[in-house]
């Protein structure tokens, strides 16, 4: 520390020594009267007081447990006679999830689909290298989940990589193939009849690739998302029945709407458009409602006969359908679809590539997301925020190719592992 030297005063920046000069005799540009130098003391003093309140208001322990701990808030609630609220269940499930690697593929083979099969304590995987089997799932004594290998069932092993797994409520397997140097094909087979001999169909060859299926939840159909049309499939014994709906872009999501008493399913594609369709009309038809997303479309999920959250490179939308947006040539239709909530949290800037993993659990109203910088996050679908978890407490060492919501558990694929999370 610098001397202190009577009449002069130490600069600590410039490491100088500087007259103090009577105020009315300083210039008014200049730093060094009395009266200049006593401020900056006080200013130092007041911001190094600051600094200290901000540290010991970090270090204050919370005293409002209700607002800050849902653990607390629910076993009040509970007390009172009263039951918990649904945002703090989701809170609480969140936080008490676990994880544990279940399985482990073969080097140099990612899985990249996963479907689980509740009523056959299965899940079937799909690799990179076009492979699809069934591996069941067994608890042992303390609870951890295992492979039973001795019953793993090879399905079906193709020339290109699996996209996509469905299920259908009927135990129908639908998965499909990318093409790349060959046709892209489907595969068709029963998990409720063992003995049933699958069917493998190429698909049309103005068809580059498939990028996604979805199964009906009312009936045995299925629609894949190919790179000019949405195709509906409708199985038979030994023949598959198609639709196919032509588009100028590629389909990279598709879905079916639960409704009993029309049959429909919607479309998301590159270009950002959602439209839907009535398996009853013509393929030549338009579509019925077409909702814009300003971004391209990854994932589409129901909610409800009218509500969809939509998942795209950049965001994250829940739309109602009965407000679709404006057919063209409105003055309005460059413009994206009002959402009824934007999950701003789930928002990603960079986002460039598609098949992450994505999956909305609807008896809770959480909804995972992947993204590309290795990140997996779970939000709530009520309010948006992001839950706490294990799933997000780190980044994940390869991007996540596939999430699935299964009665309780999550399942994932980080790169050759399959993934369990338990509450």
């Amino acid at each position: 520390m610098a001397a202190q030297i009577p009449g002069f005063y130490y600069d600590t920046e410039k490491r100088k020594y500087f007259r103090l000069l009577p105020h009315h005799a300083a210039p008014t540009s200049s730093f060094y009267s009395a009266s200049t130098v006593e401020a900056a003391a006080r200013e130092k003093q007041r911001a190094e007081e600051l600094r200290e309140e901000t540290s010991a208001r970090q270090k204050r322990k919370r005293h409002a447990p209700l607002k800050s701990d849902a653990y607390v808030r629910a076993t009040l609630f509970r007390e009172l006679g009263h039951g918990a609220k649904e945002e703090d269940r989701r809170l609480i499930y969140a936080a008490g999830l676990r994880g544990q690697n279940v399985f482990e593929t073969e080097p140099g083979r990612k899985i990249t689909a996963l479907a689980a099969d509740s009523a056959g304590q299965a899940v079937v995987v799909g690799t990179s290298a076009g492979d699809v089997r069934v591996m069941p799932i067994e608890e042992d004594e303390e609870g951890v989940l295992k492979v039973n290998h001795a019953r793993v069932m090879p399905l079906v092993h193709s020339h290109s990589a699996v996209t996509s797994i469905s299920l259908s409520p009927e135990r129908h397997l639908l998965a499909t193939f990318m093409g790349e140097r060959h046709p892209p094909t489907i595969y068709l087979t029963s998990l409720a009849n063992p003995s049933s001999v699958g069917i493998e169909h190429q698909i049309h060859s103005h068809n580059r690739a498939i990028w996604t299926s979805s199964s009906s939840p009312n009936s045995e159909c299925f629609v894949l998302g190919t790179s000019t049309s949405a195709i509906h499939l409708v199985p038979h014994q030994h023949v598959i029945q198609h639709t196919e709906y032509r588009m100028k872009s590629d389909v990279f999501a598709t879905c079916f709407l639960p409704s009993s008493s029309a049959p429909t399913f919607l479309a998301g594609s590159r270009d950002g458009d959602i439209r839907l369709y009535d398996v009853r009309t013509s393929s030549q038809a338009r579509p019925d409602i077409t909702l814009r997303h300003g971004s391209t479309v990854t994932h589409i999920r129901a909610l409800s006969e009218v509500g969809v959250i939509v998942n795209g490179l950049q965001r994250v939308a829940n739309y109602d359908i009965r407000f679709p947006h404006p057919r063209s040539p409105s003055s309005g239709f460059a413009q994206a679809t009002r959402a009824m909530r934007v999950y701003d949290k789930a928002t990603r800037d960079k986002e460039f590539m598609i098949g992450r993993g994505f999956d909305v659990d609807m008896e809770r109203g959480i909804m995972a997301v992947a993204d590309h910088e290795h990140w997996v996050n779970l939000f709530s679908v009520d309010t948006g925020e992001k839950l706490r978890s294990v799933l997000g407490a780190s980044r994940w060492s390869v991007p996540c190719l596939g999430l699935w919501f299964d009665e309780g558990r999550t399942w994932a694929a980080e790169g050759r592992e399959l993934r369990c999370f338990r509450y």
